[in-house]
């Protein structure tokens, strides 16, 4: 195990400069501003004269609600989603005198590096998977946001600003002005069905309560996951004719060890460590390999020649109990699914290690979920654009009228079969909750956002794979750490 000291850290980032420091209008909006009295938003009012925002964001063909989230789609209309958009949209422009506009790329990360050499500001925010988006704060891309947006509060994700923000200091963010932070996050989806006519609701309660008392766990995972499971009619298993207790992708395993609260890196006190080498990894990934890796329990992507399609049938077909995938798999399943596919499904967070870890966890897919940040070359507009996002974030959590941007997303992705679960929202509550960013995943040293899902389709061990490539990964680290003290 490699440890960084947290006076290292302190020494190479707390002295990193803001890029582009925000110019004096920018006062106006910062944590020092006067409270304003109307409706709760926290910074004194101002109406602009007309101003504009304009976003760069992930494009629709990519992300389903990478655009929608932030301005309204005209076809979209009846799309309670949508709708929310716009409300917001518009009493921010009628309120405030902001207009926000947007740019869409598949990958907006790739904008970065010709915005940095050119210097033009066409970007006053740009919005990107944090795989792509966290490697470009050390080329000086982005704005820090620690004495920009009031991040303390709650409508910006605090798990996004403790995991993302190292030494304290904050250049993206996700929140409630987003929902392509949340869908991207693990959980699993179980068949309300299947779990009756196993017999499995008499035995150990409803899922929801098993979540409830704690007792949702790897083992009681296995245990019912072998127990459902059937090869087919030929006896042999790893194929869509088969039934399964848990589907799942490789990358699935990283998410099942970010269940137990288990990262690549931990940030501590003490220090920033390297713990993928760990015992309590050891022991954490152990029990997910043996579960995921077990053919009579568990059919993954990578084991079938259907690849995606053919995990989705199996669940589709009723032939799979729990599915291990992100939330926007909700959407993707309901409109995916024929009228003899419509299967009857719940949700519930990742299960735990064990009963004594007091609370659940939710990974992120690193690859998709997206973050906010300001770029650098933003400074005439500055101003303009921290009050927006402040509003933004703040009326999608507390709309002026109407339903919240959340409320919106869990009316449209709970009407599983016309009907809205009380319970599942109580679980995506959970899951959206206590969500858990790498950010040794996410910096990718050494190939660490792949380190579980290698051993799991290798039936490698954990600790001889880690020895090959801990050298790689603690020079690609302290590649990183250089990159931050040249900032200065």
């Amino acid at each position: 195990m490699k440890k960084i000291t947290a006076l290292l850290l302190l020494a190479l980032l707390v002295i990193v400069p803001c890029f582009a420091a925000c110019n004096d209008s920018a006062e106006d909006v910062s944590k020092n501003s006067e409270v304003s009295e109307e409706a709760g938003f926290p910074l004194e009012y101002q109406k602009f004269d007309n101003a504009t925002v304009t976003i760069l964001a992930v494009a629709t063909n990519r992300h389903t609600y990478g655009e929608m989230q932030f301005v309204p789609n005209d076809e979209q209309d009846g799309n309670v989603i949508n709708d929310v958009v716009a409300e917001r949209n518009n009493f921010i422009e009628e309120t405030y005198g902001i207009k926000i506009e947007l740019l869409s790329e598949d990958y907006p990360n790739q904008k970065i590096d010709d915005m940095l050499a050119t210097g033009l500001d066409t970007y006053d925010v740009i919005v990107g998977d944090v795989f792509n988006m966290m490697p470009k704060v050390t080329s000086g891309a982005f704005h820090k946001l620690n004495d920009l947006l009031l991040l303390e509060n709650d409508w910006w994700d605090q798990n996004s600003i403790k995991f993302l923000s190292p030494a304290g200091d904050t250049y993206m963010v996700a929140g409630d002005a987003l929902i392509c932070d949340d869908i991207f996050t693990y959980l699993v989806l179980f068949n309300k069905d299947m779990y009756e006519d196993q017999g499995l609701a008499a035995e150990y309660g409803s899922m929801y309560e098993m979540v409830d008392a704690g007792e949702w766990t790897y083992d009681r995972l296995h245990t019912i996951a072998k127990a459902v499971s059937k090869p087919d009619p030929d006896g042999k298993w790893t194929n869509v004719n088969c039934t399964y207790g848990l589907l799942g992708d490789a990358y699935g395993s990283t998410m099942m060890v970010s269940g137990a609260g288990v990262s690549t890196v931990e940030l501590t006190e003490d220090g920033f460590n390297l713990v993928v080498g760990s015992q309590k990894s050891i022991d954490v990934f152990q029990k997910v390999q043996s579960l995921m890796g077990d053919t009579a329990a568990c059919c993954y992507v990578e084991q079938i020649p259907e690849s995606w399609s053919g995990i989705s049938s199996i669940f589709k077909n009723n032939r799979g109990l729990y599915y291990l995938t992100v939330a926007n798999g909700i959407v993707t399943l309901r409109q995916s699914a024929t009228e003899e596919e419509a299967v009857n499904f719940g949700v519930v967070p990742i299960p735990k290690y064990n009963e004594e870890q007091e609370e659940y966890y939710s990974g992120i897919n690193a690859y998709q979920s997206e973050v906010i940040t300001i770029p650098s070359t933003n400074k005439a507009n500055l101003d303009v654009t921290v009050y927006a996002l402040e509003a933004m974030a703040y009326y999608s959590k507390n709309p002026a009228t109407g339903k919240s941007l959340k409320e919106a997303y869990y009316e449209t992705v709970l009407k599983l079969q016309s009907v809205e679960s009380d319970d599942d929202a109580r679980m995506l509550d959970i899951v959206f909750g206590n969500r858990l960013y790498d950010l040794g995943g996410i910096y990718n040293w050494g190939g660490l956002i792949g380190v579980y899902s290698h051993c799991l389709r290798n039936n490698a061990g954990l600790a001889s794979y880690w020895e090959s490539i801990q050298g790689k990964v603690e020079s690609e680290m302290d590649a990183t750490l250089e990159a931050y003290e040249n900032m200065k």
